[in-house]
């Protein structure tokens, strides 16, 4: 996982809980982050690698080189990369380490820019692009028609349930 994002929000609270819940599946899972990055602070992040990186520009060429080397030192072969600065940092590395799949996450129902630099990232970087609802995947499709609808993946965010039952029983609708 990518996030160059300091801030500790929705995003990093879904990000610690598919990373938490794939390390207790047994994957090795490790985190690439800025060294100020929130997300380092919480105590739930035992089980995952956390790689503090100084993350610069978006084709910053010695961060490219520090996750290429850090791809090919840990065999990383899915990338998951938070925003557009990830997947084209996360993704140019990649491209360097045959095998490594990048994963471009849009998790926000807003439309991407239809212009050379979003149509590079998504089209030559992403190897897929997972979005939280139909209505996301639809903005994207309706902002860059260029986008293949078959590169899209719907993926819900799931809601571990038990953390808000008060009881033994909890009323939950779909």
């Amino acid at each position: 996982f990518i996030n160059s994002i300091t801030l500790y929000g929705g995003g990093e609270v879904w990000m610690l809980t598919v990373m938490n819940e794939l390390a207790a599946r047994g994957y090795k899972v490790s985190f690439i982050c800025k060294p100020e990055a929130e997300i380092i602070k919480y105590p739930d992040n035992k089980s995952i690698d956390v790689l503090p990186l100084r993350i610069a520009g978006d084709f910053d060429p010695f961060t490219i080189s520090q996750l290429t080397k850090i791809y090919k030192k840990r065999k990383i072969d899915i990338v998951i990369a938070n925003v557009g600065k990830d997947i084209r940092l996360g993704g140019l590395a990649a491209k360097f380490n045959s095998g490594v799949s990048v994963i471009a996450l849009h998790q926000v129902d807003r439309e991407i820019k239809n212009n050379l630099r979003y149509r590079f990232t998504y089209n030559s970087l992403a190897d897929m692009i997972v979005v939280n609802s139909l209505a996301t995947k639809t903005t994207l499709l309706k902002s860059a028609p260029w986008l293949f609808d078959k590169k899209i993946k719907v993926v819900y965010h799931g809601i571990d349930y038990q953390k808000y039952s008060s009881g033994n029983t909890i009323n939950l609708r779909n």
